[in-house]
């Protein structure tokens, strides 16, 4: 027999699941901020700010109630690329001795993952806070279209500066561009949701002019011969696992589409986000960058705790239920 629908919940949540939302916003402020620089930041040690926020989320997953006696919260669908990754990722860094990008890779790894691991953890305790991660996208589109039209303003030379700064900063390929066209495509979806309020097309209207004026002052860093480097068999395995984790994000993105007919337009922008994802961190020399990277792991948090998330709420709700006629008769 078919598994029914899951059905739209009411606000529920495990308690001590707050401090969702507080991380989800954290992981993205950190990535505007390593856009922009760090103090701290030196010719090897690159993402700085999103690593504090990596720490900070796994620390705060790891002081909920009962986190750290319960192994099977901690477990995602993604498990075995992600530790595929973080292996590949360790043993490149070993072989190059931090030459060719490589220490800046593995670390971008190890952060996206300890964030993933830290927001999966809590996303799937609160129903409530996953709908923050869509706002958070959102949010995004909004602060990069306006920085594109500041900089295009100022003139081509100006903003070709710009996003040579922030390539530098994320260690990839017009990272604004790809970073931008992620979180419009996910905003999209939540804009194209039936009564979705003024302020989601608002956003994408503004994600949009970035990206025409992205096109224009240089386009997205995608280019075919990129894939020369695949003769390489260690950037060979970096590519495959990359398409590996992005085919199983997407195919578990697509699978939510039916859960709650109102989201599905969400959950489809959304398949479609992670595969241009996927796809600029194959195409483009260095991949596809820290933002693109961190975003798409922020996404990807929601998606494999959705579920989740829905499931324990209802079974809550269902016990709290047969609970309650006991309650009243001891009242």
């Amino acid at each position: 027999m078919p598994t029914p629908p899951i059905i739209r919940l009411p606000d529920a949540q495990r308690p001590g699941a707050s401090g969702a939302t507080w991380c989800v916003a954290l992981v993205a402020a950190a990535t505007l901020l390593d856009a922009v620089g760090s103090p701290l930041r030196t010719a090897v040690v690159a993402p700085v700010w999103l690593d504090a926020a990596a720490l900070a989320c796994l620390v705060r997953a790891a002081l909920l109630p009962g986190a750290l006696r319960r192994r099977a919260e901690w477990r995602t669908p993604l498990d075995g690329l992600v530790m595929g990754a973080f292996a590949l990722a360790t043993l490149l860094a070993l072989l190059a001795n931090g030459a060719d990008g490589t220490q800046v890779w593995f670390q971008h790894v190890v952060a996206c993952g300890v964030f993933y691991y830290g927001l999966s953890t809590m996303l799937r305790r609160d129903v409530r806070a996953i709908e923050s991660v869509w706002r958070v996208l959102a949010a995004v589109a909004v602060v990069l279209g306006l920085a594109a039209l500041w900089g295009a303003i100022g003139g081509h030379a100006r903003f070709t500066a710009e996003v040579a700064a922030v390539d530098a900063h994320w260690a990839g390929p017009r990272g604004l561009a790809k970073a931008l066209l992620f979180v419009t495509a996910a905003t999209a979806g939540r804009a194209l949701e039936r009564g979705a309020p003024a302020g989601w097309r608002l956003a994408l209207i503004v994600g949009v002019i970035g990206l025409v004026i992205h096109a224009f002052h240089g386009g997205f860093g995608l280019a075919q011969g990129a894939l020369a480097r695949l003769d390489d068999p260690l950037e060979f395995s970096v590519e495959i696992i990359t398409l590996l984790l992005t085919f199983a994000a997407a195919r578990l993105a697509w699978a939510l589409r039916r859960d709650v007919p109102d989201e599905a337009p969400r959950w489809r922008m959304l398949t479609l986000a992670i595969l241009m994802a996927g796809g600029a961190g194959v195409l483009g020399d260095g991949g596809a960058g820290e933002g693109v990277r961190a975003l798409a792991v922020l996404a990807s948090s929601a998606v494999v705790a959705t579920p989740l998330a829905r499931r324990e709420a209802r079974e809550r709700l269902a016990r709290e239920d047969e609970a309650e006629p006991a309650r009243r008769r001891a009242a």
